[in-house]
C-alpha cells in the first residue's frame, strides 16, 4: 500500500509514502485543473523534510547541514567571545534548529540520533574550548538530545490529554481504563495499539504512548 501526498500550499509536487513494499506504484500521474503535478522523492513542509520512505534520513541531513554551518561559525568566533556568550549562542541559535519539530521525526533511528548527538558534542567542545566531549557536556550541564526529545513528546501528549491541542487530537489517546472494566495497575496507562510496520512504530501516536507509559 502506498499513500500519495499532495502539497496543499503550492500544489506543484506530490510524493508517495511507501507503507509496505507489497505494491509498487510508479506509473501514474496526478493533475490539478489540467496541470500535471511533478512527482518528487522528498519535499519540505513547515520546515520538515518528508521523504518517500518516512525514515527521516533526508531531514536529518538537512538539520546537520543547517546547524553544522552555525556550529562552524561559532568555532570561528569563539576566541573573541566569553564562555557564557558561546553557550547562549548554542542554546538559542543552534539547538532550536536541531530540536525543531522533534516530536514528529524523533523516531529517526539510532544512526541519525548518534549523528545529531555528535553535533551537540562538537558544539560543546567548541563552547568550552575542551578536547573531551564528556567534560564539555558536563560543564555545560547539557542533557542528551534524545532525553529532551522524550520530554517534548511527553509534553505534547499531556497537551493532547488536556485539550490544549487542535480538535484533531481530542481523544487521540485511549486509556486502558476506558477499554477494560477490571481495576488493574495499568488502568491509567495509554492503551498501546498493535502495529506491524516500522513506519507505524515511528508515529507520534505509538511512540507518544510508549513515552507516556514509561513516565508512570
Amino acid at each position: 500500500m502506498a499513500l500519495c501526498v499532495l502539497s496543499q500550499t503550492l500544489q506543484e509536487h506530490y510524493g508517495i509514502w511507501h507503507i509496505t513494499s507489497l505494491v509498487n506504484i510508479d506509473s501514474f500521474t496526478i493533475s490539478v485543473n489540467g496541470t500535471s503535478i511533478k512527482r518528487v522523492s522528498q519535499f519540505k513542509y513547515l520546515g520538515v523534510v518528508f521523504d518517500e520512505r518516512l525514515n527521516w534520513n533526508d531531514h536529518i541531513k538537512f538539520i546537520l547541514a543547517k546547524a553544522g554551518k552555525r556550529v562552524g561559525m561559532l568555532g570561528r568566533i569563539r576566541y573573541c567571545i566569553t564562555w557564557h556568550s558561546a553557550k547562549i549562542i548554542y542554546t538559542s541559535m543552534i539547538r532550536p534548529i536541531i530540536e525543531y519539530y522533534d516530536t514528529v521525526w524523533g523516531c529517526c533511528g539510532q544512526v541519525n540520533e548518534n549523528a545529531l548527538e555528535s553535533l551537540q558534542r562538537r558544539a560543546g567542545r567548541i563552547v568550552c574550548r575542551a578536547s573531551s566531549s564528556e567534560d564539555a557536556i558536563e560543564k555545560l550541564n547539557l542533557t542528551t538530545l534524545a532525553y529532551r526529545q522524550s520530554k517534548h513528546t511527553l509534553n505534547l501528549v499531556n497537551k493532547c490529554r488536556n485539550g490544549q491541542c487542535p480538535p484533531f487530537f481530542k481523544n487521540y489517546f485511549t486509556f486502558n481504563k476506558h477499554l477494560y472494566s477490571r481495576d488493574t495497575r495499568q488502568k491509567n496507562l495509554i492503551h498501546l495499539p498493535s502495529v506491524r510496520t516500522e513506519i507505524a512504530k515511528r508515529s507520534f501516536y505509538y511512540y507518544g504512548s510508549i513515552v507516556y507509559n514509561s513516565s508512570k
